[in-house]
């Protein structure tokens, strides 16, 4: 749903918006915007941050989205069949299931931290990064947590006893192929335009 996606993504627009406003200061080119001492805002800057805090928000979008839309033992399931080792296929969707439960766990943190008084949204940049000091301590000790339970019921499952079966073997429909071909032509389109066809000026 729309507004499960928009709270997972939330925690995470601080960097994108620090992205955008530390970017311009790095990279220089092009037209010179305003200039503070020895630094210099140019317009290769602001593309190129623009378009980094887009591809950041284009990687865990697509994340949120592929983990939301499929299970995860279908996940595992697929890659295990296409040749991948159980062991890397099960840390890979670890880690791949954990970034919206982090994140699901920081909005829940920050609403708690709130209802204490906490205000996130006021304050200079210096002292909202302060205010977040409060979020970190309580998710890192969250994620531990998690990490050892996780562990434990890893190991009551018997994980890398005996050779493994499946339930559901998956085989690709026609569909799937066309699908598959279809994304492979647009990343191979993607490749050629970024480093043999079309540029921004300035950001190569």
């Amino acid at each position: 749903r729309p507004r499960t996606f928009i709270t997972y993504i939330k925690p995470i627009l601080p960097l994108i918006i620090i992205m955008l406003l530390l970017w311009p200061f790095f990279k220089q080119g092009g037209t010179v915007f305003f200039e503070i001492w020895i630094l210099k805002v140019t317009s290769a800057g602001v593309l190129m941050g623009i378009a980094m805090a887009f591809r950041i928000l284009t990687m865990i979008s697509a994340t949120f989205i592929l983990l939301m839309t499929t299970q995860q033992k279908d996940i595992i399931s697929a890659l295990t069949q296409m040749g991948l080792p159980y062991d890397y296929d099960l840390t890979l969707v670890i880690a791949l299931r954990y970034v919206p439960t982090l994140a699901g766990m920081a909005q829940t943190i920050m609403d708690a931290q709130r209802s204490r008084g906490l205000e996130l949204d006021k304050g200079s940049l210096i002292e909202r990064i302060k205010k977040y000091v409060p979020i970190l301590a309580p998710l890192i000790v969250g994620a531990i947590r998690m990490a050892q339970e996780l562990a434990i019921a890893i190991d009551s499952r018997g994980f890398g006893h005996g050779q493994r079966t499946y339930i559901n073997v998956l085989v690709m429909s026609r569909r799937d192929i066309v699908l598959f071909v279809m994304i492979i032509t647009v990343f191979v389109v993607l490749v050629y335009a970024r480093f043999w066809g079309l540029s921004v000026p300035g950001l190569l």
